[in-house]
């Protein structure tokens, strides 16, 4: 699958870095790596590879970088359903993005507090940090954290029985993700449109160079 074919991608790479000495793009690649191993339920390799792009991206002095892994390393355990741990790297991840005023990474980092609170059913705090998520999602027209905070939202409500509420989040999830990947399928659709359209192109000078060259053979045996 995908995901298999990226993991021997991102091994290859590093590869071919450590030949040439550059290990600037490593850490990124295990990032990546360990972001493929969650994709395929691999929890122990993901693990090891976050840590690893981790520790070189905080020896690099690379602190958004460690903020991305932290992110990665809360996805994780929240995953694993171990939200105690999924709220500490969100913790830390907090204190970087709020340094730096980055409103996308707040609003990521709440929204999965608000499912690690979910998992401890804490559901006032994880409401509190979900709406808050939500509210910094539409702001930003950040539409796939506002997929997952009126998902996690629908979650709270129908759990706490809150109906009315768990339908309203529900069908604003159920919009909003449609929308989304409709919208995929027709970039996918017009991306194979052109490239068939391409290659029907490119079939057709190679037809018409076959086709002069063919003409200029005949044209020379007519004068011989």
């Amino acid at each position: 699958n995908n995901f298999s074919k990226s993991l021997e991608y991102y091994n290859n790479s590093v590869t071919a870095f450590e030949k040439i000495g550059d290990k600037s793009y490593i850490p990124t690649l295990y990032y990546l790596t360990g972001i493929n191993y969650s994709k395929l339920y691999n929890h122990p390799s993901a693990l090891v590879f976050f840590n690893r792009a981790k520790a070189m991206k905080a020896a690099q002095g690379d602190e958004q970088g460690v903020t991305e892994c932290n992110i990665g390393l809360a996805e994780l355990y929240l995953s694993r359903k171990n939200a105690d741990s999924a709220l500490y790297y969100l913790d830390l991840a907090r204190q970087y993005t709020t340094k730096t005023n980055n409103s996308y990474g707040n609003a990521k980092a709440d929204i999965l507090k608000s499912e690690a609170h979910f998992l401890k059913q804490e559901y006032d705090s994880a409401t509190s940090y979900a709406l808050t998520g939500l509210s910094q999602a539409a702001a930003l027209h950040a539409r796939e954290l506002k997929v997952d905070a009126d998902k996690i939202l629908y979650r709270i409500s129908a759990e706490k029985k809150q109906y009315d509420n768990a339908f309203h989040h529900l069908m604003n999830y159920m919009s909003l993700r449609d929308s989304i990947i409709n919208e995929k399928t027709t970039r996918n659709i017009s991306r194979l449109e052109g490239d068939y359209l391409l290659d029907k192109k490119q079939s057709q000078i190679l037809l018409l160079e076959k086709e002069n060259y063919n003409r200029k053979l005949l044209l020379r045996a007519t004068v011989i």
